[in-house]
């Protein structure tokens, strides 16, 4: 399988719009408070609704939102959803799921389904509430994907350079496999002329395919979505809340991986299983590299042995300390901790800390299985 780069942070997004705040003006409603007009405004009438369900403890199994305001109504409007699902998930901006473009019925059937399935997975394996909308554009033609993309992009006044343009057309020039990147508010799909034509014959060769691919770039905008990367950001703002990009993508394949786990129905007649801890350590072990000569954006090494040493350095932390720990990181950007702050937080280590120790370890497997060992009730 090829993993992704995520271009969410390679582009600039419009400021939030009102829809948070609407979303959670709607919610306190409909679970019997009285937020005032539902304008987006979120005056004393809103606030005062918002700090009555908090003081009903709702918010004790989750994150707490920090006080209503127009930058926190995103994860207001997350957590009531989150809390309330029945009642106050309809009000999410991406609850009617993804606008597709897509050359046809069928491919726009399978693309919606995959993109609803991870959606679901993450939701109920890990009580991720997305709530930013997403457009999926889907086609068998590089060219096609590129003029989709830049109408989607488009209504966010944004819009791919020269060589972001020439970058796409070439990742989607393949016939047998699918491809995928995740922009702002948008994921983009290449799926090759040949599998598509082998998959009219059988289905779930391109459910096999596409599944896999789109869980994971929905984690990535699991990321953005959480840690509120979807804002206008200065270059190290995005670090302070994104990660490393050896953080970003190798936990995008480790869920990946974990999807692939728990649909083994569909994916070990395809022949795709999840990497043994054994393989995952020998697939990273040849090379120099460390993590910290991956870890800023732009110096990040878009290659197998990158996304290699960052699934091995999150597997390591989500099976030592559990994988809702690895999510939690983005859950305390979002509410302003850098990621470094975040790292230490659950993870009781500094990252520099973290990177120097995991680039001895890596290269031996019982030093990897010695880290495993100490956390081995994780799930």
């Amino acid at each position: 399988r090829l993993l992704f780069a995520l271009c969410l942070i390679l582009l600039p997004v419009p400021a939030l719009s009102d829809a948070y705040g609407r979303c959670v003006q709607h919610q306190l409603a409909a679970l019997g408070y009285d937020p005032g007009p539902i304008d987006g405004a979120l005056g004393p009438r809103t606030r005062s609704a918002a700090e009555a369900r908090r003081d009903n403890g709702i918010f004790l199994t989750v994150f707490p939102p920090e006080p209503l305001t127009r930058k926190s109504a995103f994860n207001w409007c997350r957590a009531l959803a989150r809390t309330s699902r029945r009642v106050a998930m309809p009000f999410v901006p991406a609850h009617d799921g993804p606008a597709v473009r897509a050359d046809d019925d069928r491919m726009e059937e399978a693309a919606r389904a995959a993109f609803d399935r991870s959606v679901n997975f993450l939701r109920s394996r890990y009580g991720i509430v997305l709530v930013s909308p997403t457009d999926i554009v889907i086609s068998v033609r590089p060219s096609k994907v590129v003029s989709r993309l830049n109408t989607a992009l488009g209504k966010q006044r944004l819009r791919l350079s020269k060589a972001q343009a020439a970058n796409q057309r070439h990742r989607c020039n393949q016939t047998k496999q699918v491809v995928a990147t995740a922009f702002p508010k948008v994921i983009a799909v290449c799926i090759g002329v040949d599998l598509y034509a082998a998959s009219e014959a059988d289905p779930k060769l391109l459910e096999a395919a596409l599944w896999p691919v789109m869980m994971h770039e929905v984690f990535h905008k699991a990321q953005g979505d959480l840690s509120g990367a979807e804002e206008p950001l200065t270059q190290r703002k995005l670090k302070d809340q994104m990660g490393p990009e050896w953080l970003i993508e190798g936990c995008a394949v480790y869920f990946e991986e974990r999807l692939i786990e728990a649909e083994r129905w569909l994916f070990e007649p395809r022949g795709i299983r999840p990497f043994a801890v054994s393989t995952i350590v020998m697939r990273a072990l040849p090379g120099s590299s460390k993590l910290d000569e991956i870890a800023a954006p732009r110096g990040f090494r878009k290659s197998e042995k990158g996304y290699q040493l960052g699934h091995l350095a999150c597997h390591l932390l989500a099976q030592r300390h559990g994988p809702t720990a690895v999510i939690n990181l983005w859950r305390r950007t979002g509410r302003g901790e850098t990621m470094a702050q975040a790292f230490k937080a659950e993870f009781g280590i500094e990252m520099t800390d973290f990177t120097a120790d995991f680039d001895e370890r890596r290269r031996s497997l019982g030093a990897v299985l010695d880290y495993l060992d100490e956390g081995a009730d994780n799930p």
